[in-house]
């Protein structure tokens, strides 16, 4: 079995509710204990399963495994039973469910699954067919929960086949459980289960697919970690490091829990701050001089050692006094104390405002400064910057403080980010108000961030990375000739780039389980276009990949139009000379061209320009000469396809 993407949407109330779903699945969840109102029939259930997307995958969770059904297994395999009678393609059966099954057709596939913490039951057949693959979900809210799940997941990967599905706080973690063939459950919209990422998380930001169980473990705490971009942000760094380590959100879980687990590095957020440094058994002389850390390394001989890369960041956002400039700060939290040190050293007088006056307070007696005993920013001659450490504004509303502040001149840093993507009330009114300067949220984020990358991997990464993770912009799509070098450039791209890389062949053989040329070889090339197309069509819908193209991609006027309006397309063009030469040296088992009579790789790579090279021009964003050393095609697509974000 080939590795299978299931989307799993929240409970669904009518059929339209299963028409939204990413391009990438293969598969749809439909758990009939979350459908509808619990009213219907096999033709309503027919409908229903009729108006999927994809191939639906049926499934009963009962209460006793976490679902909302409250039948017998006899009950729950009629409800199975119906569903394949109305067209599912795949069954979910628990343990007990599967010896009360009808006879099952050949066509329908049958997946085991055991949910809890307790011995796994899991069938080795259901309905007179054999299981196609087991499934074992875990809740991992503490340590050994996790390790259970590791040594479960280490097991599968050394010959078992078995799908290991973590949910809970550390439910980031099955994007390292990913056997390849295995299947992968994310979220089509919010969370089934808690701790569920979506599919879009796992492929794009989790690095579902390149790590192992064994990997470097990293991890965000706060509230709200799900909705941050920092797993984007140390991904890409670890990709293009090169490094088998993953950084996954960890909802709900409190930095004491956090510290027993086999995490490497942790980020600490909001409102762990100032608690995360009272724990750690070492820190830097910034973490300690502002009282909080927004960063912990685990040491090597044990403990935990806290770092603050918040005020690295502003120092490195914030241009250094020209002539008693002034500082205000807004907010009393850990960031705010970190902007304040941050301000002092590099020569403003630094002003403390917060709504809790005690709080402002105490942080001014810290370091010195002087508080406005108002609680809400107010405007002086020689003010230069503003820092807004608060949370107001990320709703996209302007903050109630601007009232009686003007922007005009002044260099604005504001803390928040808008969970959509969209500007902060602050940012866009210190736009509108001719702000000297704007130091978003998102700025100030991948400034912090690189620090942490050098706390936890003892390596730098260039800014450029973390800003096209940030972008997330449409994937890059690499075209040419048979020998263009499309595969050798897309993985350095995305290794310069730290993102990942897919190639439309070895798409083709995940959803059709065969290799490129044998499914040409067996069905003909037409069959394998619309292989092609449809490969295409599933990962246009993910941001920031970069994809190398069979040569054959644009013999459809409906691909050519996918890539046109989904894609920043680079061709990379060499001669038919060079193409053929490095075809004729390497090894690789190309599909065979029905369109092109078996000839020389020199006359089948004239022949192919000739009918191609017009579409590839016409749809490119950009043309690169790839005669070039890899090294150097690489870095003039990777600037072309940045000039297109």
């Amino acid at each position: 079995m080939h590795r299978i993407v299931v989307a799993a949407p929240p409970a669904v109330r009518c059929p339209e509710d299963l028409s939204d779903l990413p391009p990438c699945a293969d598969l749809v969840e439909l758990r009939l204990d979350l459908l509808g109102d619990g009213s219907w029939d096999d033709a309503r259930l027919a409908r229903w399963i009729a108006s999927s997307p994809r191939p639906v995958l049926a499934t009963v969770r009962s209460r006793l495994e976490g679902g909302a059904f409250d039948g017998t297994p006899e009950e729950a395999a009629a409800l199975l039973d119906a569903a394949v009678r109305s067209g599912a393609a795949w069954i979910d059966v628990e343990g007990e469910v599967a010896a009360h099954l009808d006879p099952l057709p050949a066509t329908v596939r049958v997946v085991a699954a055991y949910h809890g913490d307790g011995a796994s039951r899991l069938p080795r057949e259901a309905g007179g067919r054999e299981v196609a693959q087991w499934k074992v979900a875990r809740a991992v809210a503490n340590a050994e929960a996790c390790a259970r799940v590791r040594r479960e997941a280490s097991a599968a990967f050394a010959g078992r086949d078995l799908t290991v599905v973590p949910y809970g706080p550390l439910g980031g973690l099955r994007a390292a459980f990913l056997h390849p063939d295995a299947l992968l459950y994310g979220s089509a919209g919010s969370a089934v289960v808690e701790g569920q990422p979506t599919l879009k998380a796992l492929l794009d930001d989790l690095r579902a697919g390149e790590v192992g169980p064994e990997a470097r473990l990293f991890g965000l705490l706060g509230r709200p970690p799900a909705a941050s971009p920092s797993p984007a942000l140390h991904n890409a760094a670890f990709r293009h490091l090169d490094l088998d380590a993953l950084y996954v959100p960890l909802p709900g879980l409190d930095v004491e829990t956090a510290l027993t687990m086999p995490f490497e590095g942790l980020s600490v957020t909001t409102p762990y701050k100032e608690r995360a440094l009272r724990l750690a058994d070492d820190a830097d002389e910034v973490a300690c001089s502002i009282g909080a850390a927004n960063t912990l390394v685990r040491l090597a001989g044990g403990g935990w050692r806290a770092v603050n890369t918040d005020a690295e960041a502003v120092l490195d956002l914030v241009p250094p006094v020209v002539g008693g400039e002034a500082a205000i700060v807004f907010g009393a939290g850990g960031f705010a104390r970190a902007a304040a040190f941050a301000l002092d050293r590099l020569g403003y007088r630094v002003r403390i405002v917060a709504r809790d006056g005690a709080r402002a307070a105490a942080l001014a007696g810290h370091g010195g400064w002087e508080v406005e005993a108002s609680g809400t920013p107010t405007r002086r001659a020689g003010d230069r910057v503003l820092v807004n450490a608060t949370p107001l504004g990320a709703d996209g509303a302007p903050p109630a403080f601007l009232e009686a502040l003007t922007l005009g001149e002044l260099l604005v840093l504001d803390a928040p980010y808008a969970s959509t993507g969209r500007e902060t009330g602050l940012v866009r009114a210190a736009r509108a108000g001719r702000a000297q300067r704007v130091v978003t949220g998102l700025d100030l984020l991948a400034s912090q961030a690189l620090g942490q990358v050098r706390a936890f991997t003892g390596q730098t990464v260039s800014a450029r990375i973390l800003e096209v993770a940030l972008a997330r912009p449409r994937p890059l799509l690499l075209v040419g000739l048979r020998g263009a070098g499309k595969t050798s450039v897309g993985r350095r791209v995305a290794r310069l780039l730290g993102r990942p890389f897919l190639d439309l062949d070895e798409e083709v053989r995940r959803i059709t389980g065969r290799p490129a040329a044998a499914w040409i070889r067996e069905r003909g090339e037409e069959a394998f276009r619309t292989a092609e197309a449809d490969a295409l069509g599933r990962l246009v819908g993910r941001r920031g990949v970069v994809v190398a193209a069979g040569g054959g991609v644009f013999e459809r006027a409906a691909s050519r139009e996918v890539a046109r309006r989904h894609t920043v397309t680079v061709w990379l063009d060499v001669a038919p000379e060079t193409a053929a030469r490095r075809v004729a040296a390497d090894t690789v088992d190309r599909p065979p061209l029905a369109s092109v009579p078996a000839r020389d790789p020199l006359e089948e790579a004239r022949s192919t320009w000739s009918r191609r090279h017009g579409a590839w021009r016409q749809a490119a964003r950009a043309v690169v000469d790839a005669s070039a050393p890899v090294e150097d095609v690489a870095e003039r697509v990777a600037v072309a396809w940045i000039a297109h974000v």
